[in-house]
């Protein structure tokens, strides 16, 4: 039987200061994110069984390393503290204030691997390559414009009249407007917008949105015209439906309808269906949801008597 500790999955493993006595007693280490060596250590590599490994940086043991976990958000202040260049690993999220300047990028690194999202202002992004040594993750850049928003945006009517006239912004997330919003109010509050992440708005709002989005935004979705979006896994049984205050639903989830829904309940109560998830539904119902559905694109189960 094998001797020695078995190690699970390791973020950062720093060889730089390690011996070959100090790693005899270990038999094996799972996954690593990032191996730190120096060229002294560098043999201990083959020494080591190591099930994956995403990089393996070369660093002087005088440099400090710091792990990145989570999202960490760098804004001015975390620079100005800085005794010393130190070594970054960014595991995950690391999003970068407009405040901070090239010198204090510059001044802040000694090098940097990126192996989760790295989030910089235009103006920026020369500096961090010019750090980066290793990159499996991604490199990510927004324009600098008068609001930073981190995090994501609910578009609403009461959100866009906390806004001042012409509003330009940037949004570091998601941005998600569940509801219609009158374009006049839209286009009033806001000139420009530069989004992150993805953006999910109805077909109403979809031209003024699109006309005001920057260069390099994420992917517009559109929920087609009167559909309302369900977010939930939804049992649709004949009490539900008859209360129903739309008649087009967008599910996100699961469908279940229910065996208690009738034929002319379903043709009466429900103008369309779709889901991202399945849609589960008595044989009974066939004709009737197959006209309410996209049999080409929704993902239809037809049952018999009851579900347990």
């Amino acid at each position: 039987m094998s001797q020695g500790k078995m190690i699970g999955n390791v973020n950062l493993l720093d060889l730089r200061k390690a011996t070959a006595e100090s790693v005899a007693n270990i038999r094996g280490i799972g996954n690593v994110n990032v191996v730190l060596y120096t060229p002294e250590t560098a043999g201990l590599l083959t020494r080591l069984s190591i099930g994956n490994m995403n990089a393996s940086v070369e660093l002087t043991s005088d440099v400090k390393a710091d792990l990145v976990l989570g999202q960490t958000i760098y804004k001015k202040e975390n620079f100005d503290r800085v005794e010393a260049p130190s070594f970054a690993i960014m595991v995950g999220q690391a999003i970068v204030d407009p405040d901070v300047t090239v010198e204090m990028v510059l001044n802040r690194f000694a090098g940097i691997a990126v192996v989760g999202q790295l989030v910089v202002p235009d103006n920026l992004v020369g500096a961090f390559q010019s750090k980066i040594r290793f990159m499996p993750g991604q490199i990510k850049s927004y324009p600098v414009l008068h609001q930073t928003r981190i995090g994501d945006v609910e578009l609403s009517e009461r959100w866009l009249k906390s806004l001042e006239d012409g509003a330009e912004m940037s949004i570091l997330g998601d941005l998600a407007a569940p509801k219609v919003i009158p374009n006049d109010l839209l286009e009033r509050k806001i000139k420009r917008l530069f989004v992150l992440g993805g953006i999910n708005c109805h077909e109403e709002n979809a031209d003024a949105i699109q006309n005001r989005l920057a260069q390099g935004s994420g992917a517009l979705n559109v929920i087609p015209s009167g559909f309302e979006v369900v977010d939930k896994p939804l049992t649709l049984d004949a009490m539900l439906l008859e209360a129903l205050p739309v008649r087009k639903l967008l599910c996100k989830e699961m469908v279940h309808i229910g065996a208690d829904v009738t034929a002319g309940m379903l043709d009466e109560r429900l103008d369309a269906l779709h889901s991202e998830e399945l849609i589960l539904c008595p044989s009974s119902l066939r004709g009737v949801l197959l006209k309410k559905c996209d049999p080409l694109k929704d993902q239809l189960v037809f049952f018999e008597g009851l579900l347990c």
